[in-house]
């Protein structure tokens, strides 16, 4: 070896050190390419396009009078904007809680009543809240139901 002449090892005509951080630059370049391309495309993983969450909503006037649809559940819609995109569902303060007192839809209309109230259904089970604060989920039936008072 000539007095002057380097000792280190050269890889693609650049030092040991150099050729590494190239390495590692690139795998990052690809990685990130690679991030960018899989973010792109819409797929819940099995290849086949995303699936639009749906709601079944159902508005039963009684005596075999109802109108039902299931329609897609948009990000922060409440059970009553879910209704209204059936019909008019009308909600109003009494007393101290806010009560359905009219809803109309499909040519069908109704009133609550001293003997007759609309109640509020999500998935068959009897939701104490009003439809204005539930905020539906994927697969949920939310119903309303014009039955006799019970009080």
């Amino acid at each position: 070896m000539k007095k002057g002449q380097s000792t280190k090892k050269m890889y693609f005509g650049l030092e040991k050190n150099k050729a590494i951080i190239l390495a590692m630059a690139i795998v990052l370049f690809v990685s990130m390419a690679a991030g960018i391309a899989s973010s792109l495309i819409e797929s819940d993983g099995d290849g086949l396009p995303e699936q639009t969450e749906k709601v079944a909503v159902v508005i039963n006037f009684g005596g075999g009078n109802k109108v039902d649809e299931v329609l897609d559940l948009p990000d922060g819609k409440s059970a009553h904007d879910m209704f209204n995109q059936l019909g008019t569902v009308t909600i109003d303060l009494i007393g101290t809680e806010f009560v359905i007192i009219n809803v109309e839809a499909d040519g069908f209309s109704a009133e609550m009543t001293e003997s007759t109230i609309w109640v509020f259904y999500v998935n068959g089970i009897l939701n104490f809240g009003t439809p204005d604060k539930y905020k539906p989920k994927h697969g949920d039936t939310i119903e309303l139901r014009f039955e006799e008072n019970p009080y």
